[in-house]
């Protein structure tokens, strides 16, 4: 499923095989400031059904984002996530500050503090034409 609103661009994985080979290419095989690898993604795999993947890319911060992902997940799993994976990345002639990541920080405490298993990173991306770009990918 593609949307788009508010200048921003959502996509929704719900295929397993796909949402696989989309964190493969466009996660664990792009370097980064805060590292994701295909370990990460395996490990989480096969302790929980691959459930979806929702990639959010905009001009909005990266909160903003954050809430937009956050929210598609909600709707779409209705709650029954038990663990999430978040790759954050950022065009380089838009700088990410820290005070952005404390979006990441409100959304990632009320999933923890429910038992939800969570990893994260971040990295610059060339090829993004938005400035910002979430890709959360759930377990169930």
């Amino acid at each position: 499923m593609e949307e788009k609103n508010e200048g921003n661009h959502m996509v929704i994985i719900t295929q397993e095989w796909e949402m696989t080979k989309d964190y493969i290419f466009e996660v664990a095989m792009k370097r980064g400031l805060i590292n994701l690898d295909v370990n990460d993604f395996t490990k989480f795999a096969s302790m929980y059904k691959p459930l979806m993947a929702i990639k959010v890319d905009g001009n909005s911060p990266t909160s903003h984002l954050m809430s937009i992902a956050m929210k598609g997940m909600n709707l779409q799993a209705k709650g029954k996530v038990s663990a999430i994976i978040i790759s954050m990345s950022y065009n380089p002639s838009c700088p990410m500050v820290v005070d952005e990541l404390d979006g990441l920080n409100v959304n990632l405490n009320g999933l923890t503090s429910n038992g939800t298993d969570a990893l994260w990173g971040l990295r610059e991306d060339n090829g993004n034409s938005y400035e910002r770009s979430i890709a959360l990918y759930a377990f169930a």
